[in-house]
């Protein structure tokens, strides 16, 4: 449990209930970083390391910095747990059960199932996870039961669940036989299929924009459009995608809750080229609060091993980013551009050119320029 800013090295803010999901991402990137992960992930008992001082340490300091950004509160609850595996769990556990009271509560439109009409929307749904598309089809044929019908508690639809299974197949022939109204249908947390397709691959997304272009729009019951999930994912190519079938005005700081999260996830998950386009369209995002009261400065500060100048560099590599000249305006011209450039470098020790492979981060390198320059404006008009 940290007290003080002990903390902030490792996540900048400690772990309460409204901030479960920025904070495993935080965390998780401190452990990968420091070797920790696997012994949280899969327990001492699935090291390859067959020391046991070994793993003893690494579960102590695994266990330590889960302690450390902790709340009081929430510390209390794992205390007494001694692995960090167990530890980690039970803040996930705890997590569902925080979030149970929103997840469960009954929807307004539930369709109350019974009887033989139950028994067939149970045969479909595990026909559906089985990837099972000829007795889909043929449960389809044989009853009265509406393709379009609710066939769970979770107010999902043969649509929803064949997403969430990520069976292709099966959603590719739910799409084309469903109207446009029937892919807007929402689940008891107003999620649309193409929500749930957000986390899972660009394929299904890819199917659903083009037969309901109005799908990246909708909102869940939190306020949420589909590329925020997709962005927390992690998924770039998705996000790219769905970044340019969304209307940017939604995006804008002044029409909802969508342009911060967003901005911030792509910070996490190295997407600066989206960053760079949505600073570029909307300054002010720089300064704005997500849910859980981060900002973009604030996610920087604790990735130094993003920029180059926080790096181990030789000095080559320094002097050419040090010098490099960056046009701000490059980066939204072509959202899916080459990360990557070459530049050729005579060697001091040897006479002869070597080509050094300069990355993205000199995109980063830029949007930190450009929120501090912006965060320096608006404390000059304060």
């Amino acid at each position: 449990m940290a007290t003080n800013g002990a903390s902030d090295t490792i996540v900048p803010f400690l772990l309460e209930r409204d901030k479960y999901e920025h904070w495993t991402i935080f965390l998780k990137n401190y452990l990968l970083a420091q070797d920790l992960w696997d012994v949280v992930e899969k327990g001492t008992d699935a090291l390859l390391s067959s020391d046991k001082v070994d793993q003893t340490k690494k579960n102590a300091a695994a266990l330590h910095a889960i302690h450390m950004t902790c709340s009081p509160h929430v510390f209390t609850l794992i205390k007494d747990i001694s692995s960090a595996n167990e530890a980690w769990n039970k803040l996930a556990e705890m997590h569902q059960h925080w979030q149970s009271p929103f997840l469960h509560k009954p929807p307004t439109s539930a369709v109350s199932l019974r009887g033989a009409e139950r028994q067939t929307a149970s045969r479909l749904e595990w026909a559906i996870n089985k990837a099972d598309w000829k007795t889909v089809h043929g449960i389809f044929l044989e009853s009265s039961h509406r393709i379009n019908r609710i066939i769970n508690d979770d107010n999902q639809t043969a649509l929803h669940v064949a997403v969430l299974a990520g069976a292709v197949e099966i959603a590719e022939e739910l799409i084309q036989r469903m109207s446009e109204t029937d892919l807007e249908i929402q689940d008891i947390v107003g999620s649309t299929a193409l929500h749930l397709a957000a986390r899972r691959g660009k394929k299904i997304a890819e199917c659903l924009v083009e037969k309901n272009p109005k799908l990246p729009t909708l909102t869940d019951e939190r306020g949420f459009i589909p590329i925020v999930g997709a962005c927390a994912s992690g998924d770039e190519d998705l996000t790219k995608y769905l970044y340019s079938k969304t209307p940017e005005v939604l995006l804008s700081p002044h029409d909802g809750k969508n342009g911060p999260p967003l901005l911030n996830y792509t910070i996490i998950g190295q997407m600066f080229d989206i960053s760079l386009d949505l600073l570029q369209k909307y300054p002010s995002l720089a300064v704005t609060k997500d849910d859980g009261n981060l900002t973009p400065i604030l996610i920087l500060s604790n990735e130094p091993s993003a920029f180059f100048s926080g790096s181990g560099l030789g000095f080559w590599q320094r002097l050419i980013y040090h010098c490099i000249k960056i046009n701000k305006h490059s980066f939204s011209n072509d959202i899916s551009s080459s990360n990557d450039v070459q530049i050729p470098v005579t060697c001091q020790n040897q006479n002869e050119e070597k080509n050094i492979k300069v990355q993205v981060f000199f995109g980063l390198r830029a949007l930190g320029l450009m929120l501090l320059k912006f965060s320096g404006m608006l404390l000059q008009l304060n």
